[in-house]
């Protein structure tokens, strides 16, 4: 059963992906898969066996965006061991730190919540 915090979570995953990969997403909770999460063009999924409740809770951590950033480079390519996905992961990583200069209310998860808007993304 998905809890406020998996939810805010998923809000926050999906604007970062129209900031980050000019894209929409869903997202999705798996009890169990080969993975602790995984991504596929346009779907985001997290396996709730390997990461646990916890791991959504609020404030935004290190761990989460590790995560998201990790994630988010398979937008660009699937192989961990390519120079293209190390290169997507230096750009997700820079965008990601000047975003979080340049609008820092995107970051707090506690926006996020159910009565909250979504914000607008920057075009």
């Amino acid at each position: 059963e998905r809890t406020p915090a998996m939810d805010a979570f998923a809000q926050f995953c999906k604007a970062m992906a129209r900031e980050l990969l000019d894209a929409e997403i869903s997202v999705t909770f798996y009890k169990r898969f080969n993975a602790a999460a995984a991504y596929a063009p346009g779907s985001l999924y997290f396996c709730m066996s390997a990461l646990g409740e916890e791991f959504f809770e609020g404030p935004l951590n290190r761990r989460q965006l590790d995560l998201l950033i990790h994630e988010f480079g398979h937008h660009r390519e699937a192989n961990h061991l390519s120079r293209n996905f190390s290169d997507a992961l230096s750009e997700l990583g820079a965008r990601t730190a000047l975003l979080a200069i340049e609008r820092p209310h995107l970051f707090d998860l506690d926006a996020y919540g159910v009565e909250a808007k979504l914000p607008e993304p920057r075009r």
